[in-house]
Formats: C-alpha cells, structure tokens, sequence
C-alpha cells in the first residue's frame, strides 16, 4: 500500500503475516483468509491456540494452586477463621481494587467471617499501602491484613505491621519491585521464578483466585462444593468489571473473566450491580467490554478521584436496594463533575504544550501544576500521551510534594523508566501502560531530566507520530454482513485484542458528504468500489469534511466493519479510522 498524507496525520503500518501459518488455520479451522490472518497477527499461529481463542472457556482457567504463596495463603487466612481472629481486607481506590475488595468481602462474609476494610484516599494518601493505616489496624485489634490489587511494593509497610504483631498477605498483580515484601504470603503472578501460566492477571483476578483456592481447601478434591460453584460463578461479574476496567490485556484467562462476566452481570439480581447498569442506562442489550470501559468503570473510578471510594464497596456489598439506587446515583453526579474537572485540566495542559517550540528533541512530558486535581491527571496523561504520541506524567502539587500518573506509548515499558527514576521520587508503583509516582517539588527538575532520557533511550530514533496498525487490506466488495459476523467471533476487544483495522485502496467518495452532531465534530459519506458503495462514518472527524467534500476524490480508508441496525433495518458499514487522499 503506498504511502500517502493521513488526514489524522498518523503512519500506516500493514502488520506482518506469516502466511504458512494462516493457509495452516483456513484448513484447519475453516476460518476464511482474512480472520486467519488477524488471527496469526495476534500470536495465535497454531490451530490449537486458535482454538482456545475462539471458543473461550471456564475450563480454561489456571488452577490457582500455580499461583506463588497460595497454598501459605490459604493456610494462613484458614487460620485467622479458625481463631476468630479480626482481619482487614486492604484495598485500592480504582475500579479493580474496589471489585477486588467487594469479591474478597463477600467471600468471608459467606465462610462466617465480617471483615475491616480499607481504601485509602487518592488525593491525601495516594496508592498503596499506608504506615497510618498500618498501626490503625493494629490499634483497633487486626490480626491480618489481607491486601488486593496492591501491597507488591510495600516492604517497609509489611515490616511494620510484623511489629505491631500482625501477619499480611499480599494479593496483587502489578509489577514487583527489587525488594519484595517479607509477607507470610505474597500472591502474585509476576513474582520472578513463579510457576503460573498467565502473568496478566487484574488485582481482582487474582483475588478471584485466592478464594477459589481457598473454596478448594474447604472441599474434599479440587471441585468445589455447589456453594462455592455458585458464588464464584456469580463473582466472575466483578472480575469482569475490575479486569476490563483495569486496561490488562483481554487475551489468555482475561478474556475468559471478560467474556463470562458479562454474561453474569447480565443474569445478576444483586441490587448493588442492577442499580450501577441503570444509572449507565445499558437497558437490556447484551453488555460489551465498551459498556465497562465507558459506562461503568468511570461511575466507579469517579468515587475514588474525587470522593471516597468505599461508596463502590459499599455498593456491592448492600443487599439494600434503595441504599444501592441512592449510591449509584451518587456515582453518577461524582462523574459528571470528574468529567468537568477533566475538561478543564486537558484544556490547560494543551495550551501549555502548544507554548513548547522544540519538539523535535522531546520524546517525554512532564508537567505540574497546583490547580490541578490529583485524583483525575491520569486520565488527562493518557489523553495527551495518546495526542502527542509521548510518555507522559501529569502532577498535582501539594505543598511540597507532587502526586501524579503516567501513560505510556506503544513499545515504551514505563514502568520500567520510572523504576529507573527512583532516586528522585518518594514513591511509585504501576506496570508497563501505567503507574502512579510521588516526588518532592523540589526534585520536580531532576525527575524531568531522568525521564526524559529514559524516553530518549527507548524512543530516541523513533519517529513521534501516530501509528495506525492495519491488520488486512480488502477490496469494498468483501466487506459484508457474513465477515462482520465473523470477525465478531474474535470480540470482545480491548487491551491486548483491539477491534480489527482493515484497509481499502483507491475508493472514490461518492455523493455528498454530511456532518452529523450538535456542533458537527462527526462526518459520514459513501464511499465507492466498482459496484460496491457502503456508507462511511467518522466520530470526531468532522475537520476532514472540506477535504473528502472536493469533488472526485480518491482515498484509501482505514475503518472497522459494522452493522448498523438504525430503525430496524441492518446495514453494513465502516467506521473510520483513517483516510490518506490520493494525490
């Protein structure tokens, strides 16, 4: 495919096909060419792990006796219940640590046990486990402190607590550091050495697996008893929530939890889960990771950035409906104020880089400010990181100190580049997309230094553009309703399985392109091939409206194939992602 000016000034990279092993799939599987390509593109060259792609299954969850520490675990938490002993469930404030929480709660309820919790508030303590906390607990009679979704990086912590007479258990999942916490247990997939198959793991999917194992304990074999059975089948909907939410990757066991806890959140009756689908109004249709990614997760994430986020336990763990109704609605009002406050700081944080005039040297951004709220920079530093095509940490400063996230780009391990910035930071912790850092005011400087040129190693010969991957280049005619079917059997999409992007060369614009939207940011038109002319549309798009409106003109389009079932009737048609005009 020739390469030509992107109208969304991104560059067109055709993936790679190793075409004995896609002519292997379309026999073996009877798959047509294009689905066998998009498959062999994800890593799924062999007809088995294509297989196991395709049709997801219970059965194909790990056991969770490979998980490293679980059976200490297990051991240890039997022994809290056996003694009476009071235990702290110690989480976090996003969508995965309040669905790990949630789970965690549930299951000791059910094995007779009511549980402390605790989720420590974003703007004044930021992420993880805290010393004040640490002696609370020990001040009000914990034995244990079971943590989910964090706990990886908090040795000293740990220590602490072994002194004030508590033990700790670690459930977590996100990339451990040099020192590993001397906890009687350490529950984590990414442990170096460990023998689990799947690293990837949400914080809930791996307190998920800590009460399965601890299911299996109480039952004579490893099938649990039917009470277990239905609990986790019932709690695969909060797995399914915290791990779409959480952005890991929807491949391997992910996508299992994604594709079954959708399914329960649909056959749910817990009041809690019913009153958060009818605040994001999701009506009876069938539920997609979108729906979490858009709807649910931000109504979630919105009670710990800006409020308390032990509304969303709460939440799941009421059996009282009005008590559920009047949280969602909560939710929703801490929602539209985040998006507000978003808003404002996206606008401020553009206009600050557009005063930049030496991009040319820049492969990272920094920035602070003390306006800024601390609880909502990281979902500006994912929208900017993915509009200027570079890592980037946003802070919030507080008196001396700044607290702030980072996101990364493609191929940039971030956590690994502020691992590498430690000396100038009180704190950190995340994974290869994301991570959370505190540093002192006045180390601001140094930290933009180093990071910037743990940027320049990675990225120094990389062009900072947008790339656009294209799995496949079609013709127009092959695009139709029984390949939109069929590429649906690689859904659902999202992190680590994003929808499929197909090509198609030399389409005229036929006829008179519309704007569409109160303030006509989306556009839509025809496009024409030989005898095949489907409609286009591009959300957000609404610039390009001057150029495609030419007259007689000739494009490539990059789109992904849907139906559109607009009153009634089914049509296909290309939601853009891309258009080069031909020159």
């Amino acid at each position: 495919m020739k390469r030509q000016l992107s109208l969304t000034g991104k560059q067109w990279v055709l993936r790679d096909c190793d075409e004995r092993e896609r002519e292997g799939l379309v026999a073996a599987l009877g798959v047509s060419p294009i689905v066998a390509r998009l498959l062999a593109n994800r890593g799924l060259g062999t007809a088995e792990a294509a297989r196991d792609f395709l049709s997801p299954d219970l059965s194909r969850l790990h056991d969770p006796g490979l998980l490293p520490d679980i059976e200490k675990a297990v051991w240890r938490l039997r022994r809290a219940i056996a003694n009476q002993e009071p235990i702290l469930v110690y989480g976090d404030y996003d969508a995965d640590g309040v669905t790990a929480t949630s789970l965690l709660i549930q299951f000791l309820r059910m094995l007779g046990v009511e549980p402390a919790h605790y989720i420590p508030n974003r703007v004044e303590e930021g992420y993880g486990l805290h010393a004040d906390a640490v002696e609370a607990a020990a001040g009000g009679g914990v034995k244990l402190i079971v943590t989910v979704d964090c706990g990886v990086s908090a040795a000293a912590e740990v220590e602490l607590a072994a002194k004030l007479g508590m033990d700790v258990i670690v459930t977590d999942h996100h990339e451990p550091p040099h020192v590993v916490p001397r906890a009687c247990a350490v529950v984590n997939p990414k442990l170096t050495g460990g023998l689990y198959p799947f690293r990837d793991l949400s914080g809930v999917g791996v307190a998920f697996k800590f009460a399965w194992a601890v299911a299996q304990s109480f039952s004579p074999g490893k099938r649990v008893s039917e009470e277990f059975r239905n609990f986790l089948l019932d709690a695969i909907g909060l797995v399914g929530i915290g791990t779409v939410a959480d952005v890991v990757p929807l491949v391997g066991e992910n996508r299992v939890f994604a594709i079954y806890g959708l399914h329960a959140l649909r056959r749910t009756t817990h009041p809690g889960i019913l009153a958060l689908l009818a605040q994001a109004r999701m009506g009876d249709k069938p539920l997609t990771p979108r729906d979490i990614s858009f709807g649910i997760g931000p109504r979630l994430n919105a009670a710990g950035r800006l409020a308390r986020a032990d509304l969303c336990v709460e939440l799941f763990t009421s059996s009282t409906p009005e008590r559920a109704a009047a949280i969602a609605a909560e939710l929703e009002a801490k929602n539209r104020e985040r998006q507000r406050i978003q808003t404002a700081i996206l606008e401020d944080a553009r206009r600050r880089l557009a005063e930049v005039n030496d991009w040319e040297r820049r492969r990272a951004i920094v920035l602070a400010d003390e306006a800024w709220h601390a609880g909502v920079v990281g979902i500006v530093a994912a929208k900017i990181a993915e509009e200027f095509n570079r890592p980037t940490v946003l802070l919030s400063l507080d008196g001396d100190v700044a607290r702030g996230s980072a996101r990364s780009v493609p191929h940039f391990d971030l956590f690994g580049a502020i691992e590498a910035c430690e000396d100038a930071l009180l704190s950190y912790g995340g994974h290869r997309a994301a991570a959370g850092v505190k540093v002192r005011r006045d180390s601001l400087g140094r930290f933009q230094e180093l990071f910037e040129s743990q940027a320049m190693k990675c990225l120094g010969s990389w062009e900072p553009c947008g790339v656009l991957e294209i799995d496949a280049e079609v013709g127009l005619p092959a695009v139709t309703r029984g390949l939109v079917d069929e590429l649906e059997r690689l859904s659902p999409y999202g992190e680590g399985n994003r929808p499929p992007v197909l090509a198609c060369a030399d389409v005229v614009v036929a006829g008179r392109p519309q704007l569409m939207g109160q303030q006509g940011q989306h556009v839509s038109f025809y496009v024409r091939q030989g005898e095949t002319s489907l409609r286009a549309v591009g959300f957000r798009m609404g610039d390009i409206y001057d150029t495609v409106s030419a007259g007689d003109v000739v494009c490539d389009i990059a789109f992904a194939p849907k139906v559109n079932g607009f009153r009634g009737v089914e049509e296909v048609e290309l939601e853009l992602c891309d258009v080069r005009v031909r020159q």
